[in-house]
């Protein structure tokens, strides 16, 4: 019927012991799915068995539910019977409620000997209970503070189903970008539109890094045990907010949530672990680096640092994460479950990652003319062989659902209009070279908008200089577009920036308007290397 994501913006790994996170996720779930507290008849908790979790997963309970809900509901952990699934808990937990629904039979809470006496709820310890059921809840709640909670119906309880969101407009208010170009948006622009190329040769290929102090940002406690992804993420967030002049407030943080797209993902932190158990066996396991070992860590350090305390999530489809990052806020911002989302794309050149980049075959040692300005059109691709060039970046895009952004007078930079995501469906690490799964996301994109494809001004395009998925995305183009729109194509200029690809191409689109250059409807491509191919129409915003 309904879900809710939230953010502790607590602690890298502890639940806030009061759980009002968590209790946040619950509610918004329930308001989401039209159902009242004393539905819920069945919790499937989180149910780590830790001495932390336990009692904040019930606090957050009772201030989700409320008292007297939270004490007539049954509750138990699937976890207790079959371990914790980390990235697949959510999954096979809902499918246990989804069960339970069915079958009408709870399931019990396995090898619980003694209550906690924080923990006072109706666990289900006995085996399993045959109950009436027609609502559930599932809960699952993550290190960095990220909150999850779905509501499920029993079939034909509910034939009405959940009422229709309250669909807004999207807007973007907000840019921050720390990119090879520098670390805000008007170096970018600048180097872009001069055709600067930000990237040099280091043993044999280009690469393009960020060259920044972090002190210059942050002061050393906030810098503390944050990894470069981290980083990243914090400061673009920062930037963002200040651009939109959006102060967090104890009464609207739990209003802007934020969604980080990462490519590679916390490499510094995996290989930094790594290393030390590799060369000392368990015994050089660093608890101090683990927690940002996990995907979902430098989201956690942007709650906890930057204070958005809305929906949270990580998401990952390689060089399009930062594609699939802007999308689910615009979801998140329209259906009413933000005001404000910052939708993040970020990633971290490390030595392993250039190295697997390199023996993948697909980086170039020399740059590629033709970078921006509409040179070549649609039909402009490099030949055979790639001159990819790899970057790192970290970009904020803000987004806001239209309303709120007119109730504190936001400046609007743009409106996000429509977008799209297929798939080529050609297996793992394998593109479609006719480009069909591209055009059919930019074709979808455009009616989604309704915006024809005569309207488009400019395609800010994938291109990186990798021959196959240039020529895939240049056919696409011309078979939709036409030979003559003007293609843009940040990336030979910049690199490929990895997970921030699309999200650094948004900021520029919007920066072109500012310039005056490209004003009107554009499109903002993104393929990520095995296949998934996203398509967002961006355009100045009208009344």
């Amino acid at each position: 019927l309904g879900y809710g994501l939230s953010a502790d913006g607590y602690h890298p790994t502890a639940p806030h012991p009061e759980g009002r996170g968590a209790a946040r996720a619950i509610q918004t779930a329930l308001a989401q799915g039209g159902v009242s507290p004393e539905e819920v008849r069945y919790v499937n908790s989180h149910g780590t068995g830790t001495p932390k979790n336990d009692p904040a997963e019930t606090a957050a309970t009772k201030v989700g539910l409320g008292e007297d809900a939270a004490h007539r509901a049954a509750v138990s952990s699937t976890k207790s019977m079959i371990g914790h699934l980390l990235g697949g808990a959510g999954a096979i937990e809902a499918i246990s409620t989804v069960k339970t629904l069915e079958q009408q039979l709870a399931p019990p809470t396995a090898s619980f000997t003694e209550p906690d006496p924080d923990c006072d709820l109706d666990y289900i310890t006995e085996g399993p209970r045959a109950m009436e059921i027609d609502i559930a809840v599932s809960n699952n709640f993550a290190f960095g503070g990220a909150n999850a909670s779905i509501v499920f119906a029993r079939a034909g309880a509910r034939p009405q189903g959940p009422a229709t969101p309250a669909l807004d407009r999207v807007v973007i208010t907000g840019l921050g970008a720390l990119t090879p170009a520098g670390t805000d948006l008007q170096a970018l622009w600048e180097a872009y539109s001069g055709g600067r190329d930000c990237t040099s040769v280091e043993d044999g290929v280009r690469l393009g890094r960020v060259e920044y102090a972090a002190g210059d940002f942050l002061g050393p406690k906030e810098r503390k045990r944050v990894d470069g992804l981290g980083l990243f993420s914090i400061i673009s967030s920062r930037q963002a907010l200040e651009d939109a002049a959006l102060e967090l407030t104890d009464e609207n943080r739990i209003r802007v949530g934020a969604i980080l797209g990462t490519g590679v993902g916390p490499m510094e932190s995996m290989e930094g672990f790594s290393a030390g158990v590799i060369a000392e066996g368990a015994g050089g396991a660093n608890p101090a680096v683990f927690p940002n070992t996990v995907y979902n860590a430098a989201g956690g350090q942007v709650a906890i640092k930057v204070g958005a305390l809305g929906p949270a999530s990580t998401v990952t489809v390689g060089h399009a994460a930062g594609a699939s990052s802007l999308c689910y806020g615009c979801e998140l911002a329209g259906a009413d479950h933000a005001d404000a989302m910052l939708c993040l794309g970020a990633d971290s050149l490390t030595d392993t990652v250039i190295a697997a980049y390199r023996e993948l075959g697909v980086l170039g040692g020399s740059a590629q003319s033709g970078a921006g300005s509409g040179e070549g059109g649609a039909g402009a691709s490099n030949g055979g062989g790639s001159s990819m060039a790899l970057s790192e970046a970290g970009v904020a895009v803000l987004v806001e659902r239209l309303g709120a952004a007119r109730k504190r007078g936001a400046r609007i930079r743009a409106e996000v209009l429509g977008h799209a995501v297929t798939s080529d469906a050609r297996g793992v690490g394998r593109l479609d070279p006719a480009g069909e799964g591209l055009e059919r996301a930019m074709r979808l994109a455009l009616e989604r908008a309704g915006v024809s494809a005569s309207e488009v001004v400019a395609v800010w395009a994938s291109r990186c200089g990798l021959a196959v998925a240039d020529r895939a995305e240049a056919k696409a183009i011309e078979r939709l577009l036409g030979a003559s729109v003007k293609v843009n194509a940040p990336k030979l200029l910049l690199g490929e920036p990895m997970g921030a690809g699309a999200s650094l191409n948004a900021a520029l689109a919007l920066a072109a308007w500012e310039h005056g250059q490209d004003v009107g409807p554009v499109l903002v491509n993104s393929t990520s290397l095995g296949g998934t191919n996203f398509a967002i129409v961006l355009a100045p915003y009208a009344d």
